[in-house]
């Protein structure tokens, strides 16, 4: 299981949130994960997917990290961790 954590200016359906906690990693129970806490409130949470229940797959998760702008601020070596750094291939095939 991996799990990490920042703070970071991100976009989620549109909307800019700052300062928002994001989780992401890989989990044994749900897979892939990412989550996003609202900065109002550490309780809600503005996005949750993950693996077993939305069907996250290893790719959408590189996408996901495009589209909230946080994708050059995960250390390669937590991708290595996750075993996304098989992914670099697909960068074309996401449109990046």
């Amino acid at each position: 299981m991996s799990r990490y954590e920042m703070v970071a200016t991100v976009r989620v359906d549109g909307v800019q949130l700052d300062r928002a906690s994001v989780a992401y990693g890989l989990d044994h129970i749900c897979g892939y994960f990412i989550q996003v806490f609202s900065p109002d409130d550490p309780d809600e949470i503005v996005l949750n997917v993950d693996s077993l229940f939305t069907g996250l797959t290893d790719a959408q998760m590189l996408e996901w990290f495009h589209k909230m702008g946080i994708y050059d601020r995960i250390p390669r070596r937590h991708m290595s961790e996750m075993g996304l750094d098989l992914l670099e291939w697909a960068k074309p095939a996401i449109g990046v």
